[in-house]
């Protein structure tokens, strides 16, 4: 294995995410109807070794996610 490969094999684990969504329904009855999302996303930089995270708020419906 050539060092050109090694560097691109390695390029995948540069990060390692965890995200957890959360959904916040308008109607607790009906909550196929939409509402809020929240996605956090906690990483961490291999090559800095530093730790990050991330919120995204969104909207849901009953056939589709957008995050904003």
């Amino acid at each position: 294995m050539t060092r050109r490969d090694m560097e691109s094999v390695a390029k995948r684990f540069w990060k390692i995410e965890n995200t957890t969504i959360t959904f916040y329904p308008v109607n607790a009855d009906e909550p196929r109807l939409g509402g809020k999302v929240q996605a956090k996303v906690m990483g961490l930089d291999v090559c800095t070794f530093t730790p990050y995270t991330k919120t995204y708020h969104g909207v849901y419906g009953e056939d589709f996610v957008s995050y904003g």
